[in-house]
């Protein structure tokens, strides 16, 4: 049986942390991503907000929002991965 001190250990561990990390954390740490929509443009662009219907894009500076149904199926399963 592990002592509570090696509990506590294991929880400040990267592999606990990243397992308990909520969605938004998750998106947070994703690095600037090259997104593709139904057009096939591609997006390169940091994703820093989700709401269910759209995704908030930083490009160049600016913030753009962007309806998940103009971007292509690989762009949204990225996005709604982090939501698992």
């Amino acid at each position: 049986m592990p002592s509570k001190a090696d509990k506590e250990k294991y929880k400040r561990t990267l592999s606990y942390q990243a397992k308990n990390k909520s969605g938004w954390e998750r998106l947070a740490d994703l690095p600037v991503q090259r997104l593709s929509n139904t057009d096939g443009k591609i997006i390169v662009a940091k994703i820093t907000y989700y709401d269910g219907e759209a995704v908030t894009l930083k490009m160049r500076g600016k913030s753009y929002r962007y309806p998940m149904e103009k971007l292509s199926a690989g762009s949204r399963k990225l996005i709604l991965d982090c939501f698992e």
